[in-house]
């Protein structure tokens, strides 16, 4: 029933799609292609900010602490 219903109307279904993609295109793409510089903050706890080498070092020593040489993760290496 409901497959029919998206057969029989298949323009309103692309419209539809069309105008919930657009968004995600416009707002999902900007932070991709937005500048936010080698100093930018990753995140901030409370007063605390915390930058991306801070981030990579603490998940560094994370994973050479908890397995050893057991684990690398691919983000991290350069």
């Amino acid at each position: 029933m409901f497959f029919d219903a998206v057969r029989n109307n298949k323009r309103v279904v692309q419209i539809f799609l069309a105008l919930i993609t657009l968004p995600f295109a416009f707002w999902g793409v900007d932070s991709y292609v937005r500048n936010t510089g080698a100093g930018a903050d990753l995140a901030s706890v409370g007063d605390s900010k915390i930058t991306m080498p801070q981030f990579d070092q603490a998940v560094g020593e994370l994973s050479r602490t908890a397995c050893g040489r057991c684990w690398v993760p691919v983000f991290v290496q350069s």
